[in-house]
């Protein structure tokens, strides 16, 4: 195998980053650009992506996402061990609180949701399911970060460090390192309205059995409203029985 061939298939693997909410559609001119590569070479990785599924025609020369995606996220559902251990311990916690109930998971450098149990309120998430979640607001996210390695989370801080001020976080490392600690300390991270003005969410760590790190967190959510006339404590001691429960799983 030649020194290229990796290469090549890195820069084609990228070009499935480049979809998002915002960027859905793609032209073969503006990939190759963005890859710096030529219109041929372009359109034959865009073939290969086609023929595999991972990409569709939308036009002649634009892209979307292809089928694919679905297929390999039935086969996540279906195959995830926390999500698996964590459904029917969502759903009761929803029975008990008439609150919603959100898993969430760190991947490379997102915080993503990988399950939502609704409530039969109207509390109307604007996330759900594999949509990125700002790292810096959010229960969830918050007390993913505090789990992290030292080392991980400056990674993290370094790569960031322009969204910090808007995010009201510490902008010197210190003080950034500091701020998660002291949720890590605490145990469980309440957020009042950082990532949707009406809603509050209580959100504690699936702590990883005899190794450092998270598998995620678990987080109860709901009107701040219904927040400021609930015990928190009792709910936190509910979030962390069923977390527990999770965490001894997947052992």
């Amino acid at each position: 195998m030649s020194e290229k061939s990796p290469s090549s298939l890195a820069r084609m693997l990228m070009v499935l980053d480049f979809f998002t909410e915002a960027t859905p559609v793609w032209s073969v001119e503006d990939i190759a650009q963005k890859l710096e590569v030529s219109i041929p070479t372009c359109y034959r990785y865009m073939k290969m992506l086609v023929e595999a599924g991972w990409l569709a025609h939308q036009s002649e020369s634009c892209y979307t996402f292809g089928p694919r995606i679905l297929v390999m996220d039935y086969y996540v559902r279906q195959s995830d061990p926390v999500l698996q251990a964590s459904v029917p311990l969502m759903q009761g916690l929803v029975a008990k609180t008439g609150f919603e109930c959100v898993l969430s998971a760190f991947y490379g450098d997102r915080v993503l949701d990988s399950h939502h149990e609704k409530s039969d309120g109207k509390t109307f998430l604007s996330y759900g399911r594999g949509m990125p979640r700002p790292l810096f607001r959010g229960g969830a996210p918050k007390v993913i970060l505090s789990h992290l390695p030292s080392r991980q989370l400056r990674k993290i801080y370094d790569g960031h460090i322009n969204e910090l001020k808007n995010a009201g976080m510490p902008e010197d490392w210190n003080g950034f390192r500091t701020y998660y600690q002291g949720i890590k300390k605490q145990g469980f991270y309440y957020s009042a309205g950082e990532l949707e003005s009406h809603l509050g969410a209580l959100a504690v760590p699936i702590e990883k059995q005899g190794q450092p790190g998270v598998w995620g967190a678990m987080s109860l959510v709901a009107e701040i409203s219904r927040f400021d006339v609930v015990d928190l404590q009792k709910m936190k001691v509910m979030l962390e029985a069923a977390t527990l429960s999770i965490a001894e799983s997947l052992v």
